[in-house]
This record gives structure tokens, sequence and C-alpha cells, in this order.
């Protein structure tokens, strides 16, 4: 390393040389464009400084907003000096986007195993196990600040501002139950991904002639562990529906009786 830095010495002495020896503005000056960058650049400057007090008001405004949690800006994490920093309330954020995400995910609160194709529902389980462990990530900043000191007066610092005296997100019900939906699923795939998928792809490349005049619950009824992989999926919708108050998500409308469009 110092070999490097002595290395770089006469090079940075050479430089200063010619920069008090050339008349770099003056040589340049001949060039329209830096003439017009130079008056861009000081039309800037001045325009900067008259505007000061407004840009700092500004800035204050928004810190005041950020820090209140009356706004919520998505800014996942950044480091700061190996401290992780989050600007809002990331378990807000949290919510709203597991809910979001899985509003629309009937099958995890309700199964029909005459309808529901088995091979969909399980693809659209190990979805929603990525979007749950990729979320929880962005919020996980005690795990990512372990080696950095606990006494640190900077940590303590945005630790304030983050939470103002309450627990952490890692400590958070929200948080807790994230994980056991994530070990749910975790269960749930290691258990049955492989070998729905593997007997049903081999069934209907090599089997099944005549699948497009089958029902789905005719095909996979005959799937060797059907009343296991049933049992196990109606555990995930009675967890789920458990969870789903949480984060506010309407889980009950998936069991209100089907209407038909046009009655009254």
């Amino acid at each position: 390393m110092k070999k490097k830095v002595l290395k770089l010495v006469p090079l940075s002495l050479l430089i200063i040389a010619l920069l008090m020896c050339i008349d770099i503005n003056g040589f340049l000056s001949e060039y329209t464009m830096y003439r017009n960058l130079k008056v861009n650049i000081n039309f800037i400057i001045k325009v900067l400084n008259k505007a000061l007090p407004l840009l700092v008001i500004t800035i204050i405004f928004i810190l005041y907003k950020v820090l209140s949690n009356k706004w919520v800006f998505r800014i996942e994490k950044f480091n700061l000096g190996g401290v992780s920093v989050i600007c809002n309330n990331p378990e807000d954020i949290f919510k709203q986007q597991v809910k979001n995400f899985l509003n629309t995910k009937r099958t995890l609160f309700k199964i029909d195993e005459e309808r529901d194709n088995f091979y969909d529902t399980i693809g659209s389980y190990y979805q929603v196990y990525n979007f749950l462990r990729d979320e929880i990530k962005v919020y996980d900043i005690e795990s990512s600040n372990k080696s950095f000191n606990k006494k640190s007066s900077l940590k303590k610092w945005f630790s304030k501002l983050s939470s103002e005296g309450e627990e952490s997100c890692v400590e958070t019900n929200c948080y807790k139950k994230a994980n056991s939906m994530i070990k749910e699923l975790n269960e749930f795939l290691t258990s049955h991904q492989s070998d729905f998928r593997r007997w049903y792809e081999y069934l209907i490349n090599n089997e099944m002639k005549d699948i497009y005049n089958k029902r789905i619950y005719e095909i996979q009824k005959d799937y060797g562990r059907y009343e296991e992989i049933v049992e196990d999926f109606k555990k995930i919708n009675a967890f789920f529906c458990s969870v789903a108050p949480e984060f506010e998500i309407d889980y009950k409308k998936w069991n209100q009786p089907e209407t038909s469009y046009g009655e009254e």
C-alpha cells in the first residue's frame, strides 16, 4: 500500500505544477461549449443562493413529516458507515406490502379441491414464500447490524429516529407472524412441491391422452398422497386465516356464497 502511495506522489506533484503554470481558463475560453457551460453553472449557483432559505425550509418540512410518520416513502435500505438505515416506519410499509400481495391469493385462505389445480396452487405458494422472504429482509435491521458496536452513538441516534423508544420491527408481532408464514410455507413446499410436480408432469406428458375430457379433480384424486396434500392445504388455510387480521386482509370474502351476475 505504501509503495503505491509513493508512486503516486511524483505524478501528483507534476499535475500540481502544470496547473500552476498553465492558464486552463484562458485556453478553454476559446471554445463556445466551455463558455456556455461556465455561464450556465454561474446562473445555477446564483439561483441556488437566492433560493437557499426556501430550500432549507423545504428540507426541514420533509424531515418533520418523515420522522412523525405522516409521510411514507418506499426507501428500502441504505448503509451509512456499516449501519443499515430505514427512513420511515418499516412495519407499516411491510404490512401494506403483504396486504396488497396476499389480498388476491384465495388458495392461501380457501382451497377448492374440486376446481383448483394443485400444480398451479403450489406455484402460487412458492411465489408467496419468495415474496415474504424478500420483503422481510428489507426491514431486518437487527441481523444486518450484529457486527456493529451496540454502544455506538450513531446507531442509537438512528434507532431513536426510526422508533422513538418503541420496539424495533424485528420484535413486533407483525414480524413474528411473517416469520411464521415463511415457516409454514417452507414446510408445506418441502413436503409436497417436488413429489406432486414430478407426478403431475409425468402423468400429463406420458399417460393422460384424454386429459382434455377430464376435470382437474378426476386427475388429481389419483395422486398417491392425495388425502395428505388436501389435509395440509387445509392446515395452510387455517393458519393464514388466523394471521390475516394482523395484516388487515379480508379473507372472509372467499367464504361468501357465489352469486351470478345480474341477480338482485
